[in-house]
């Protein structure tokens, strides 16, 4: 199925007319904020099939409740529970849990968020945040990573998480989601009568809740939402608490294991494409030609636009990295939506406040509606679909010539990820004296994985400076189009004629 998803992504197929690109049949930049119920019925056809919505930061503005929930074991671990429940009708909305009146709590709190979180910290900051600003630094993170950096990148902090959820029981962990949903409900963009809503608009639609966060939060989410099903990121039980992924002990935990490790073909941090395998999986008629599906998220750093060569309507909510308006040839991508919705505070605060808009957004809303057609994204896209077209033809030739050499590391490792499985049962059922041999098998083994990802690494890097490039164009088009629809809304000129609402 991988290699079948993989083929849809620009550059590795073309179309019946020897074209790999395409752009999409139309563009709406919603750019007047509303509340989402208000934008069903703009975003979601009536027919939809599949509504698939990401957690983080689009059911809530800004807001990460996997990472929030990290957080927050960290205030259980350092201040003690009951302290804890004592300063949460204090707390403020966010990451932090400082209680100055607690020094000797609060310098815990501080070195113990120290350990947890510095070095997937500063390497997401690194790899991740800075990437994304950087045209160097990100060039070399496709060097580096491959073909999907983004994924590559986040494991690492998503990783660590998972690790620490691991030390305490699962009704702990359900009790500090709670907590963290009621603290940042003003921040709430999609409730529970927006799914109805959803609902009511596409009655035969199967409304799923796809994100990267641990099961605990998005299990609670999903709860609370009332969707129809959920897909996250998962690990394997061990007692009344998670098992740790194995990837943690081979880049924070060399000094001992944990109590159970999660079987490494059962663990996969459901993050970008990943999140399409599952759903493919579960449901293969979403490739069916005439399905009509809809992907919302707020696309953060890019991570879900592979959703455009799957779906045929996507949403990027509350973004600041929407869509762009070029997909594969093949894709069954008609429209892209670029919208603006109000958190739960902002709707209670804009009859009384001139500047109700929460100060962390970025981008501002315009304030109008602007919709381009294809025929007007050919004209103003012009030059970028021939630049892209060119290193979209590139890619597919050097596709064929290394597809060899790709097929050829995959099956030198083949048998690796079945000894992992076989380690590490071994080591969840063996005997403390018997886990230190089996932890140094584990790492020779977590080596060869290492090992493979480099050999990957090295054979792709023509397609990954080539890839770096198409995303680069492919951003720089969608920019494009919010300057142009910026133009139209203040009355200046514009670039190319687009039909405005609003």
């Amino acid at each position: 199925m991988q290699a079948d998803l993989e083929a849809r992504t620009i550059g590795f197929r073309s179309g019946d007319d020897g074209r790999h690109t395409r752009l999409v049949e139309r563009v709406h930049i919603h750019g007047r904020p509303r509340p989402f119920a208000e934008l069903v019925d703009v975003l979601v056809p009536a027919d939809a099939r599949f509504v698939v919505l990401d957690l983080d930061r689009t059911v809530h503005l800004g807001r990460n409740l996997g990472e929030l929930l990290g957080w927050e074991l960290g205030a259980h671990l350092a201040y003690g529970e009951p302290q804890r429940q004592a300063m949460e009708p204090s707390r403020a909305r966010g990451r932090l849990a400082l209680d100055l009146r607690n020094l000797r709590g609060t310098l815990r709190y501080v070195q113990l968020g120290y350990r947890m979180w510095a070095d997937a910290g500063l390497y997401y900051l690194l790899w991740g945040k800075l990437a994304a600003l950087s045209g160097l630094l990100g060039r070399l993170r496709f060097r580096r990573f491959g073909l999907e950096p983004v994924r590559a990148v986040q494991s690492v902090p998503q990783t660590a998480l998972l690790h620490h959820l691991s030390r305490v029981p699962l009704p702990l962990l359900r009790r500090l989601a709670e907590d963290v949903w009621a603290r940042h409900e003003p921040d709430q963009v999609i409730r529970a009568e927006d799914i109805a809503a959803i609902r009511a608009r596409a009655p035969g639609a199967r409304i799923i809740l796809a994100s990267a966060s641990p099961e605990p939060s998005v299990a609670l989410a999903a709860e609370y939402l009332g969707v129809d099903e959920v897909y996250c990121t998962t690990l394997d039980r061990a007692g009344e608490q998670l098992a740790s992924p194995v990837p943690w002990f081979r880049r924070f935990g060399r000094q001992a294991g944990p109590r159970q490790f999660s079987l490494p073909s059962r663990h996969g941090i459901n993050s970008s494409r990943a999140k399409v395998e599952r759903l493919v999986a579960a449901h293969p008629e979403i490739l069916e030609p005439g399905t009509v599906t809809v992907g919302i998220s707020d696309t953060g750093y890019g991570e879900d636009h592979c959703w455009a060569d799957f779906f045929t309507h996507v949403v990027d909510l509350n973004s600041d990295s929407p869509f762009p308006p070029f997909v594969a040839a093949g894709s069954p991508l008609r429209e892209v939506h670029s919208a603006f919705a109000f958190s739960r505070d902002e709707l209670a605060r804009r009859e009384q406040d001139p500047n109700y808009l929460d100060p962390g957004r970025k981008p501002l809303p315009s304030g109008h509606d602007v919709t381009f057609e294809r025929h007007e994204l050919a004209q103003l896209l012009e030059s970028e679909a021939r630049a892209i077209e060119g290193i979209a033809t590139r890619f597919h030739a050097q596709v064929g010539t290394l597809e060899a050499a790709r097929h050829g590391v995959e099956a030198r490792y083949q048998a690796v990820q079945q000894r992992l499985d076989d380690v590490v049962q071994r080591y969840n059922q063996a005997a403390a004296e018997e886990r230190p041999t089996l932890l140094s098998q584990l790492d020779r083994l977590l080596e060869q994985v290492a090992e493979k990802a480099d050999l990957l690494g090295q054979v792709e890097r023509p397609l990954a400076d080539l890839a770096h490039s198409l995303q680069r164009l492919r951003e720089g088009a969608q920019q494009k189009l919010l300057s142009e629809a910026k133009r139209l809304s203040t009355g200046g000129p514009a670039a190319a004629p687009a039909s405005r609402a609003g």
